[in-house]
């Protein structure tokens, strides 16, 4: 995972006193390694440089699953490491960036000799953001919290025959060329399957075992009758829910007990019988001792 980790530098405050270079230069056409680019760079005597499309050979591997290989590209490209440590000998300021193409295997690169911003606004502004190389791991739990709130905050103002009974969170709202809103653009709404009669829980361990399903599976409601799988849960958040019970309970629990009670109802009672079974272990040992 470390070959996909970038940093972050924010600039705050009057950035007059940075470098920022008005000429580029095209490494595939110039350079063919770190050392003749940074040659070129002391000899041409200028405060800066912005060298553009430069190969990742990091990334190459990675991208190359979905692309066509192109050897050309990997002959030339360089390790963005190996351009920092020669900069830092030599006493220059280098910042790697995102290509200005958009190209995932691609990145442009700015050395200069006093610091140097990466890239104007501007340009940050007109780039497409690469969601297909990306995730938003917090983003459901997110959007659940939002949905319990807007479901809770209707239920205190309208009838229940104008709550809605879906609720899905979308990114933009489709529009038909007159403006007017696209319904038939409109993504199918998500119906998570749960019980057809709700029952609230009323043990102890019922109510924990709600807020751990809660928080990772994508409802803001559980009844008892609820199954785990069914709410959308798969091996991984078994495992999970297993570790959360485990550290909860103290008891010894595993993902098969889990499949074999997925209801919430019947996992809450294994619960109760493995920890008063795990009580009585206990004090007969004290008993013997």
């Amino acid at each position: 995972m470390n070959q996909f980790r970038y940093d972050v530098t924010l600039y705050t405050g009057d950035l007059s006193g940075y470098t920022y270079p008005s000429e580029e230069i095209d490494w595939q056409d110039y350079f063919y390694s770190p050392q003749q680019l940074i040659r070129f760079f002391q000899e041409s005597r200028r405060n800066a440089i912005y060298v553009k499309n430069i190969t990742n050979v990091r990334l190459n591997e990675s991208v190359n699953v979905t692309t066509t290989n192109n050897a050309d590209l990997i002959l030339k490209g360089i390790h963005p490491a190996s351009i920092y440590q020669l900069c830092e000998r030599e006493g220059l300021y280098c910042v790697a960036t995102w290509s200005k193409s958009n190209k995932p295997e691609l990145f442009d690169l700015i050395i200069a000799d006093k610091p140097c911003i990466s890239h104007p606004k501007q340009i940050y502004e007109n780039l497409p953001v690469p969601t297909e190389l990306a995730n938003e791991p917090l983003k459901v739990r997110l959007t659940c919290d939002y949905v319990a709130r807007l479901s809770a905050y209707l239920k205190q103002y309208l009838p229940s025959y104008m709550q809605p009974a879906v609720i899905r969170i979308i990114s933009e709202i489709p529009l038909t060329t007159q403006g007017k809103l696209d319904y038939k653009a409109l993504p199918e709404p998500i119906v998570i399957k749960t019980s057809s009669h709700y029952q609230a829980p009323s043990t102890h361990a019922e109510k924990v075992l709600v807020d751990l399903w809660k928080n990772l599976l994508p409802v803001y409601q559980v009844g008892v009758s609820d199954n785990f799988f069914d709410l959308g849960g798969h091996s991984l958040l078994a495992v999970q829910l297993v570790h959360k019970i485990k550290e909860q309970f103290n008891i010894d629990i595993c993902v098969s007990d889990l499949q074999q009670n997925p209801t919430l109802q019947a996992l809450a009672a294994y619960i109760d019988r493995a920890t008063e079974e795990s009580a009585k272990a206990t004090k007969e040992l004290s008993q013997l001792d």
